[in-house]
């Protein structure tokens, strides 16, 4: 019932915000059109930073507690923030490329984002590895710590234009950086795909619990089946 009232909220959220964005707000006066990527590049980094730091969080508790709830709430939060981050390290080539002649420059943002989507796709990698390994609780652990390196990234990301000088645009901290109707547009996309997410990483906690259990359902009929056998 949660999934399908989130789907609704989100599916009204996108495209309200999806028309308002793409047909009532006029094209940037410098970027032209290729400015709207904005209202999707900016949403998305601010759901893969959520979902970042709730599976950090979570994994410090599971490294606490040891208890496989956290796992599966830290693994499906992770999940979540790599696909909003693949959107993030996808987006903003495209809007570079017009705007700055080139769809990549080690800017210090760009080079702290693309740390977090390395960190992100490891953990990912690592989970995968240790499941087909029957190694779960490893690939726990050390997904755990994966998370917890990548969080500590966040402040770098979000700072890393004053402290290094680059030349990533920060429209969002500058008051005077967006007309208020185009601030209006952020701010319905933003909550759309903070939604989204939202739903996103409930289906992936679903499934990550309906997979546990039915792997450990198939363990107990192993073992059952081979303790007959040894009788």
């Amino acid at each position: 019932m949660k999934e399908w009232i989130l789907f609704i909220l989100a599916s009204v959220l996108l495209i309200a915000g999806l028309y308002n964005v793409l047909l009532l707000l006029p094209p940037e006066a410098s970027q032209g059109f290729v400015q709207k990527i904005f209202f999707f590049h900016v949403p998305s980094a601010m759901t893969m930073y959520f979902g970042l730091i709730l599976g950090a969080l979570t994994s410090a508790i599971y490294l606490w507690e040891r208890k496989p709830i956290f796992d599966q709430i830290s693994r499906a939060a992770i999940y979540t923030a790599t696909v909003f981050s693949v959107i993030v390290i996808s987006s903003g080539p495209i809007w570079a490329k017009p705007i700055w002649g080139v769809y990549w420059t080690w800017d210090p943002r760009l080079t702290t984002t693309f740390i977090v989507f390395i960190l992100l796709v490891a953990y990912c990698f690592v989970r995968n590895l240790f499941s087909e390994q029957n190694l779960s609780s490893r690939g726990a652990l050390i997904g755990a710590v994966i998370a917890i390196l990548a969080v500590l990234d966040i402040p770098l990301v979000h700072y890393s234009v004053k402290l290094w000088r680059g030349i990533h645009p920060s429209v969002i901290q500058n008051k005077d950086g967006l007309p208020p109707e185009f601030r209006t547009g952020l701010e319905i996309m933003m909550i759309a795909i903070l939604v989204f997410g939202g739903l996103l990483g409930l289906l992936f906690f679903k499934y990550i619990r309906l997979k546990e259990w039915k792997d450990e359902l198939i363990h107990q009929s192993l073992q059952e089946s081979s303790g007959g056998k040894n009788a």
